[in-house]
C-alpha cells in the first residue's frame, strides 16, 4: 500500500526539486551542513581525547647524566630500520624542558 494512501500527502517533508540546479543546490547545502556538524563533533572529540591524555601523563624533567633515546627522522628511515638512535647521555638541560646530549 503506498505511503501516501496510508498517511496522506508526500512521504518526506522536503520539497521536491523541480530542476537539476535546485537538486544540486539542495544536496550541496545538505553536504555543507553535514560537514559543519562533523567538524563540531571532531573538535569535541579532540578536546575529550586531549583531556584524557593529559590526565594520565606527567612531566618528568631530564637531569644531567640521564640516558635518552632520540627519534630519528622519518624521511631517512627505511621500513625495517631502527627508529631510535642512542642511548645518549644528557649533558645540559634547557629551561623549556629540552636537553643537549653528547
Amino acid at each position: 500500500m503506498p505511503i501516501e494512501t496510508m498517511f496522506g500527502g508526500i512521504a518526506n517533508s522536503h520539497s521536491v526539486p523541480t530542476s537539476y540546479d535546485d537538486f544540486v543546490d539542495e544536496v550541496t547545502k545538505g553536504m555543507k551542513h553535514a560537514s559543519y556538524l562533523v567538524g563540531q563533533e571532531l573538535v569535541k572529540c579532540q578536546a575529550r581525547q586531549a583531556d584524557y591524555y593529559n590526565s594520565k601523563s606527567r612531566f618528568q624533567p631530564y637531569t644531567i647524566g640521564d640516558l635518552v633515546w632520540i627519534d630519528g627522522p622519518a624521511k631517512q628511515r627505511d621500513k625495517l630500520a631502527a627508529r631510535w638512535n642512542g642511548p645518549f647521555r644528557v649533558s645540559r638541560v634547557m629551561n623549556n624542558g629540552g636537553f643537549l646530549s653528547t
